[in-house]
């Protein structure tokens, strides 16, 4: 049988984790929200496994999309985040939190959610928020909109130019170790 898995924001800390999952206990200090994954048995839809993920502050909120999921080499999930204490290996592409405001954070779990593969930070000196990940060709591709004018724009990028509230798109390689490309997306507002 198949697999379903779901992500979003919580702020219950009694919220149903399994044993053996990557974390079983609430990890925000500050009341915040965190984010939580679950994996249930698509025949019978009977739950699998369920984790939390985050850090010390929120994450996973919002009235934007909170989190966004995708299925490649491991369980893909991007989500806004203000900790910056989130385990992320040192070998990341980011591996500290890069701006004041929230920023992206990018994890890759195993399948029976009991451990993280990789992660990564993405952002600049303002607000960074994603909205969608696809992870299912290899390469992890994240988009969302952003505040920041300092993004790690990549060479040879269409648009290497902030104007007010850009898109932005981005690619990773699998590992979430080294970013392949970065650009802002169209015009003013966005």
């Amino acid at each position: 049988a198949g697999s379903i898995y779901i992500s979003e924001g919580t702020y219950s800390s009694s919220f149903p984790t399994t044993t053996g999952a990557y974390r079983e206990e609430y990890i925000s200090s500050t009341g915040g929200s965190d984010v939580f994954v679950m994996r249930f048995n698509s025949s019978n839809l009977s739950l699998v496994a369920s984790t939390y993920l985050g850090g010390n502050g929120d994450d996973g909120w919002g009235y934007f999309k909170s989190t966004s999921i995708s299925i490649g080499s491991g369980i893909f999930v991007t989500f806004r985040t203000l900790s910056t204490d989130i385990p992320t290996p040192i070998n990341a592409a980011y591996p500290t939190k890069p701006g004041i405001g929230p920023d992206v954070y990018i994890s890759c779990l195993n399948a029976d959610l009991s451990d993280q593969i990789s992660g990564t930070y993405l952002g600049g000196s303002s607000s960074d928020l994603p909205e969608a990940i696809d992870a299912s060709a290899g390469p992890v591709f994240i988009a969302g909109h952003t505040y920041s004018i300092d993004l790690p724009i990549t060479a040879g990028s269409p648009k290497t130019n902030y104007q007010e509230t850009d898109a932005f798109a981005a690619e990773f390689d699998a590992n979430l170790q080294n970013l392949i490309g970065l650009t802002y997306l169209e015009g003013s507002a966005d």
